[in-house]
């Protein structure tokens, strides 16, 4: 009987691949489909992602080992990561893989690998490779075989669905980490804003720290009346409360940026309408509704509403009935099968 290799960082610091790959791996081990897990994590905290270590270069070794235990009719599901040490990780790992096994699936879930060498290329365009938004499908067309996955979560409310009330204060969320490309100076903007229009309003900060500029101006952010910081977030209930209770989260990461950030999803998962910078996948989000662009007319817009249950209650419906409508996950996970046993 052939056997499903699920090659995923799963352990240690959270992030977005780690939440999507611990939803499917739950959900593939309740349909008890045989299954080998390979655990790629490295990082011991959000500040180790992307670095450099021995111990990195080492772990490396015994998951090429694990080579061995692929079979020709098994197929292997592996995220692939298009920078850093990890992109040759991965890449020796397909190599050394070679004519061994022909049912090898990568899961992309970053950008960068459209500028990588024609070597590289080359070494891939016979895999199968599973993208998360529209220009990477077309950014990726030397891949022979590609297919167009937009990610998705289950529902975490299902049939105990209940609106938020409303605030007492304009309530703003930032839930991420903190570093330059995620938006920090944004959020210094913001604080500006606040203060110039001198809104009633609460602004509340969750995440770790990826750079010291992003700490210098979370310490200042810190400082002000309307500002609450919480720290990194770990727990899903805490999590989802904080982006259900609030009137909106903020989307600051630098232009397209990101692939397809779960913050959209969590959010209108929760009825929450989120101010966004412009990226990839932001375009239908802006069409219905469930977002605006991240500005000071649009925040002036919303804090306008904000007090107007009815109002309020309209942008709810809005945003929960996107994600029901678009994004769920029985319907990811029937995709995902059929791409990965030929269903």
């Amino acid at each position: 009987m052939s056997k499903l290799f699920f090659i995923f960082p799963v352990e240690g610091p959270i992030n977005g691949v780690k939440i999507i790959a611990g939803e499917v791996l739950q959900r593939m081990r309740a349909e008890g489909i045989p299954l080998e897990l390979i655990d790629t994590a490295q990082a011991k905290d959000h500040k180790d992602f992307g670095t450099f270590s021995v111990k990195k270069v080492l772990s490396s070794f015994s998951f090429f080992k694990r080579i061995k235990d692929i079979k020709a009719q098994d197929i292997v599901y592996l995220n692939f990561t298009p920078n850093g040490l990890s992109f040759y990780r991965d890449l020796a790992f397909l190599k050394l893989l070679g004519r061994k096994n022909r049912n090898t699936f990568i899961h992309i879930h970053a950008n960068g690998l459209e500028y990588k060498s024609g070597l590289a290329k080359k070494l891939l365009r016979n895999t199968h490779c599973i993208v998360i938004n529209q220009r990477q499908y077309e950014n990726l067309s030397f891949f022979k075989n590609r297919y167009l996955l937009p990610n998705a979560l289950p529902d975490y409310y299902a049939e105990n669905w209940q609106p938020a009330r409303v605030n007492p204060k304009f309530r703003l969320l930032y839930i991420s980490n903190f570093s330059l490309k995620k938006g920090t100076k944004r959020l210094q903007k913001l604080a500006t804003w606040i203060e110039d229009e001198q809104l009633d309003c609460e602004l509340i900060l969750a995440g770790g720290v990826l750079d010291t500029t992003s700490e210098e101006i979370l310490n200042q952010l810190r400082q002000k009346p309307f500002v609450r910081y919480l720290g990194f977030v770990t727990e899903k209930a805490e999590k989802m409360e904080l982006i259900k209770s609030s009137d909106v989260v903020l989307m600051l990461s630098d232009d397209n940026y990101e692939v397809y950030p779960l913050i959209y999803i969590e959010s209108f998962m929760a009825g929450t309408t989120v101010l966004t910078t412009p990226q990839t996948v932001d375009s239908d989000f802006l069409k219905n509704g469930v977002a605006l662009r991240f500005n000071r007319e649009n925040l002036l817009f919303l804090y306008g509403q904000f007090h107007d249950e009815q109002v309020k209650k309209e942008h709810t419906e809005r945003a929960r009935n996107y994600y029901l409508q678009h994004m769920e996950f029985g319907l990811y996970f029937d995709r995902l099968k059929k791409i990965l046993f030929h269903e």
